[in-house]
């Protein structure tokens, strides 16, 4: 272990005596049966040269006891709700401290420890049942070494009299700015003397719990600006071991120009795209802003994350090395360009996306060089216009498998053409898809399309499609199904479609189709998807195509083998068109169906809920029309070009003229109609032979129900 980083061994002591404990707990320790328990926090080596934040700050100490069931102590002599404090603590830059603890035999307790320096007022210290919490205040000023604070929570068993070693180590990151002497000479000689620095960092946590050592809370930090560590009186150099090697050199020493601190769990996480934001101020109130390069900055609890290199002239280039204060150091790499629109961050196994340039190069990659991307995330960093230029699917050929982070970017005017299988913004995926925004699509397939993706097994979270249209035909009397907004076919796994979107959209296929995806295995979960303005038409009379029983034609999923539970997906204004012929018995949803079932010589046609009239075309056919109450359909209105045919309708409401309008509009002529089961709505013309079976007339007033000549 690396001592010479350390905050040190710190010892805990003080009289306590554990009067929540059982009443057999505390008889025994009344009896004789306790024993002292002495903690000792003391610091091991020291730092060979001087840095900031080396630990010498820490004054004052707040301690709790918990007991096996981590239940607050709160009856200890001395304490405020449980809560107990030693002032004066760590004299004259001492990093050691003893307190001292008389406890019951036989009983595990947890003590918990918090240090800091006293004058610092961003930390709010509380004794809770179930944890010793420290609410972090963020407000105040760039470069605070006040703010450097120690935790510990020691768990114990009480045997006998014992001396307890307990190490505090820092509850944040320590997040560090250096330029090279070349760069800050530099910039001196240019006329910007940098004195002073203010950082933004965005979601840091503001609470933590020191029984556990969880964190909570999130908000947007912005330290002001305050004097750089490189303008104290006793000049602060950053010094870093870059390479490694053990020790520091001469050009491993930085101009120190920013010191925050940002609280965190013990994991390794990373700052994303946005998420860190230096300006740094000359005395001549001169501004340099860096934020640039910043996409994954990684942070963790008790290391220093340091940024170095040449930031403030010429172009960008640094180096970020995260250095713990206590373990060995790790070098975090920096970026590397791996061509135009695309930088690879090695640390986190993330490729950058910049460009359409960059978009077009993971497709590239995956189809032409056969680099899937298994274990990598692939993230866009900037909205992206393809210019409606022809687009082979990432995954066209080969199996995409990594992880697609759209960033909430916008990819407009994709253009996918042709009769291929797998088409989409992604072919063929084994991995998950999120924060993708298409606008403006286009997209031509014979089997498996979507416009986020054509065939997934994988997830695919918060991604949005508006506008444009998705065109599926049959291919060698073959395919054209299995269409979707989102996503043509998602196979079988614990899967999820979830926060997706689709708007102002047109989806044709011949059948297998819908707002959000065309089909989906078992295992998949649908959850929390809209579909809005969104026309979705299975053609199942298109030429060359199979017969089929089943359209699965719907909103939000076509063809649900995984049964999915759809409640929680929502739809409006959606229009839901089947065209399909049966042994000549047709499925229509529009007034464009029935045409095509009636020019497909079909005999009977089955309408969905839906307005309609009779058309033209009926004229000499002999047709069975049927439908529900809830589907109307218009036999007068002029239709009098319907002549000669014979028509039946069934189930229907028979939309007819105004009420106390008479026959103004024109009879319907046909040979002979026949209304069984139906629901006349107003006066009913015709110029036919008529015949009425068990129908309901609706008319109020001193009107005809049914007006016929000839």
């Amino acid at each position: 272990m690396n001592k010479k980083l350390f905050f040190g061994m710190f010892a805990a002591a003080g009289m306590l005596l554990a009067t929540s404990c059982s009443n057999d707990e505390l008889d025994a320790v009344q009896s004789g049966n306790e024993a002292q328990v002495t903690f000792s926090l003391a610091t091991e080596g020291g730092i060979a040269t001087r840095v900031i934040s080396d630990g010498t700050g820490a004054d004052i100490l707040y301690y709790a006891i918990y007991n096996a069931d981590k239940e607050l102590i709160t009856t200890i002599s001395g304490s405020e709700n449980g809560l107990l404090t030693k002032k004066s603590a760590f004299s004259e830059g001492s990093k050691t401290e003893t307190v001292k603890v008389t406890l019951a035999k036989g009983q595990e307790y947890t003590a918990v420890f918090w240090a800091q320096n006293s004058e610092c007022k961003a930390y709010t210290v509380s004794a809770e049942e179930k944890m010793l919490k420290v609410a972090m205040d963020y407000e105040g000023n760039n470069n605070d070494e006040t703010r450097d604070a120690f935790f510990k929570a020691e768990t114990f068993k009480v045997t006998g009299n014992a001396d307890i070693n307990v190490e505090l180590k820092r509850p944040f990151a320590q997040i560090n700015v250096g330029v090279t002497k070349a760069d800050w000479d530099a910039a001196v000689e240019s006329g910007v003397d940098i004195t002073e620095s203010k950082v933004v960092i965005k979601n840091a946590a503001n609470s933590i719990n020191l029984l556990d050592g969880t964190v909570s809370g999130e908000e947007e930090v912005t330290y002001d600006f305050s004097t750089i560590p490189a303008k104290f009186t006793e000049v602060e150099t950053l010094a870093v071991d870059v390479n490694g090697d053990g020790t520091v050199g001469d050009d491993e020493k930085y101009k120190y120009l920013s010191m925050s601190y940002i609280l965190t769990g013990a994991d390794k996480t990373t700052l994303e795209a946005d998420g860190l934001q230096f300006t740094f101020k000359s005395g001549t109130n001169q501004k340099i802003v860096f934020d640039e390069g910043l996409h994954a900055v990684p942070v963790q609890r008790n290391w220093r994350t340091n940024i170095l290199g040449k930031l403030l002239t010429g172009e960008i280039d640094f180096t970020i090395v995260i250095n713990p204060i206590y373990d060995n150091d790790y070098n975090y790499p920096e970026f590397k360009d791996v061509t135009n629109g695309v930088r690879y961050d090695a640390a986190t196994k993330t490729y950058y996306l910049y460009s359409a340039a960059g978009l077009k190069w993971v497709a590239a990659q995956t189809n032409e060089n056969n680099n899937n991307f298994a274990g990598y995330t692939v993230k866009l960093t900037s909205d992206v216009d393809l210019k409606n230029e022809p687009w082979t699917p990432i995954g066209q050929t080969n199996i995409f498998k990594g992880i697609f982070d759209g960033g909430n970017n916008t990819i407009s005017n994709l253009i996918v053409s042709g009769d291929n299988t797998n088409v989409g913004l992604f072919g063929n995926v084994n991995g998950t898809i999120k924060n993708v925004k298409l606008l403006n699509i286009y997209i031509s397939g014979s089997h498996y399309a979507g416009g986020i993706v054509g065939y997934i097994y994988g997830s695919i979270e918060n991604c949005h499609v508006d506008g444009g249209k998705i065109k599926v035909s049959v291919k060698d009397n073959d395919n054209g199904d299995k269409t979707g907004g989102i996503v043509g076919y998602v196979g079988e796994g614990n899967y999820t479609l979830s926060g997706n979107s689709v708007k102002n959209l047109k989806i044709e296929a011949y059948r297998d189709i819908a707002g959000i995806a065309g089909c989906i295995q078992t295992n998949v979960k649908v959850e929390n998807n809209t579909v809005d303005n969104v026309t979705v038409t299975a053609n199942m009379l298109q030429d060359g195509g199979k017969t089929a029983t089943d359209a699965n034609a719907a909103e939000i999923v076509g063809r649900n083998i995984a049964n999915a539970d759809l409640s929680t997906n929502t739809y409006n204004n959606v229009t839901v068109n089947v065209y399909a012929i049966n042994n000549g018995v047709a499925t229509a949803g529009s007034q464009e169906g029935i045409l095509y079932a009636i020019n497909n010589n079909a005999s009977t046609i089955n309408l969905t809920k839906g307005t309609y009239s009779l058309p033209s075309a009926a004229a000499s056919k002999t047709l069975t029309i049927s439908g529900t109450k809830e589907t109307k359909i218009s036999v007068t209105s002029g239709l009098s070009y319907a002549s000669g045919a014979n028509v039946t309708f069934k189930g229907l409401t028979i939309q007819s003229e105004p009420e106390g309008a008479g026959y103004s509009n024109g009879f319907a002529s046909v040979k002979k109609t026949t209304f069984n089961n139906c629901v006349i709505d107003g006066t009913l013309g015709l110029y036919s032979s008529c015949e009425f079976n068990n129908c309901e007339f609706n008319i109020e007033g001193n009107y005809y129900n049914v007006w016929t000549w000839g």
